[in-house]
């Protein structure tokens, strides 16, 4: 390859990766390598850009994920009150019932409770997903300093 001007270069390709981050971030890799680079070189540089990439995207999302576990516990807190509350309504019928057997809740009031029992543990659930994957938005992004992080070296 030669740098005068005017002279012929060698033939090269050409490697342009574009990504788009939350907040509206962009971000475009460019690279030339040679013709005749082997396709493992090529490979090899590409897993690098999009190594970076993936870094850099969970860096990014790690706000919208702390936003949605915000919003899945205030969800689920609200959902422990709604049992509370379902189970606070038996107890009163109870209390104010006189049968001889002692009170037996109706079926309205099974089922309520039994929802109010699985929604608490979907809630439960959930919020376990969103923390997991805000761990793993936090790991994958590595330290901000330039260090790689541990899924990168």
């Amino acid at each position: 390859m030669t740098d005068g001007k005017g002279e012929a270069a060698d033939p090269a390709l050409g490697i342009s990766l574009e990504l788009q981050y939350a907040g509206g971030r962009k971000v475009v890799f460019q690279t030339f390598v040679a013709r005749e680079t082997p396709q493992e070189g090529i490979d090899a540089i590409l897993d690098r850009l999009n190594g970076s990439a993936d870094r850099a995207e969970a860096y990014y999302a790690q706000e919208q994920a702390k936003r949605q576990l915000e919003v899945e516990e205030n969800a689920q807190a609200n959902i422990v009150r709604r049992l509370s509350e379902v189970e606070g309504n038996i107890q009163l019928k109870a209390s104010q019932e006189n049968r001889r057997g002692g009170y037996k809740p109706s079926v309205k009031d099974e089922m309520d409770k039994k929802q109010a029992h699985d929604t608490v543990e979907e809630s439960r659930r959930r919020v376990k997903a969103c923390k997991d994957h805000l761990d793993e938005l936090i790991r994958k992004a590595g330290d901000r300093d330039g260090t790689s992080s541990a899924a990168n070296r």
